[in-house]
């Protein structure tokens, strides 16, 4: 009956007022939703499936990438048809979204709420509920397709690989020593760049390292290469640990992960940003210089930041690519 309703519904007030825009490019297990987050879980859970938001937005070539290389992926699109109905999310958009407590919240709101820094971002959900009982897994930003069937299929419970032990990638970038990370200066945000052996993306991020602003932005930080399967034993913040220890007590779920930190008066350390996906140059500057320049304590949305520093770069004249 309820699909009946739908359907009835979605005649009558036409495709374009009940969708977002891009919709159309999006597969069939994505529902035709009022976005009433209980009644589409139970819906997923009918048919002995989860239920995946996809937070989205308008001219996000990360996105587009999402939805033209990953999603149409023939083990994607059989591993999400089997396991999920979606949901589609505009980061911007003030649709409403009907929590699992009866709340109403806009789609902005919401993206705001869950901390949304990058866009594609993909909650899994085994029910309604927004926290850390009801999520799954969680994929901030673009991943290509096996890295993307990876991280699913460790949020579904199956086995995951392990960090390959081979040796890293090739990088002309001179990271500092694992022994500086014992007594870091207070001075300087700390970047851990958590890599394995074997890994493409992590050479595609070394690339990224020889570009001149990066290297020049990466000079205001303590920049440290931590391979995650190894047992070498190193000290962060005041206690005896290993590479692999530290993957694991920072959820390192994909690899390359850049963490970016705060390094406090007291020797403690903030994460203010985290770099775990597929990221372009100007992506990864950016991101670079919000924490390098504590933007963070004036707006604590990454995403703000992106579209403020993009549009004063157009109007000094400068052609911003966001996909190169």
């Amino acid at each position: 009956m309820r699909n009946l309703v739908r359907a009835f519904l979605a005649f009558c007030i036409g495709l374009a007022l009940a969708l977002p825009l891009g919709a159309d490019d999006l597969p069939d297990y994505f529902l035709l939703s009022f976005l009433d987050l209980s009644e589409d879980m139970q819906e997923a859970q009918d048919q002995n499936k989860h239920l995946l938001l996809y937070f989205h937005q308008e001219g996000c070539p990360y996105c587009l990438a999402m939805e033209s290389r990953v999603f149409p992926n023939a083990e994607v699109d059989a591993l999400l048809r089997e396991q999920f109905l979606a949901i589609s999310l505009n980061i911007w958009g003030d649709r409403v979204v009907t929590l699992a407590d009866g709340s109403e919240i806009s789609e902005k709101a919401l993206a705001r709420r869950l901390a949304v820094q990058f866009t594609p971002t993909i909650l899994l959900l085994r029910n309604a509920r927004l926290d850390k009982a009801g999520l799954m897994g969680r994929i901030n930003g673009y991943r290509k397709p096996q890295a993307f069937i990876q991280t699913v299929n460790s949020a579904l419970g199956r086995l995951g690989s392990q960090p390959d032990q081979g040796p890293l990638a090739n990088s002309r970038y001179k990271f500092a020593g694992l022994e500086e990370l014992a007594q870091p200066d207070p001075n300087k945000p700390i970047a851990l760049f958590f890599e394995h052996g074997n890994c493409d993306d992590c050479q595609h991020l070394h690339n990224l390292l020889a570009g001149a602003e990066a290297r020049q932005l990466l000079q205001k930080y303590q920049v440290f290469r931590l391979h995650a399967a190894s047992e070498d034993t190193l000290s962060y913040a005041g206690k005896a640990t290993t590479p692999s220890m530290l993957a694991q007590a920072f959820r390192i779920g994909y690899y390359p992960t850049v963490v970016l930190l705060s390094s406090e008066q007291n020797g403690t350390y903030t994460e203010r940003l985290r770099i775990d996906s597929h990221i372009k140059e100007f992506h990864f500057v950016t991101a670079l210089d919000y924490v390098a320049q504590k933007i963070y304590t004036q707006d604590d949305n990454f995403q703000n930041y992106i579209n403020a520093r993009s549009n004063v770069m157009r109007e000094r004249g400068v052609d911003v690519r966001i996909w190169k």
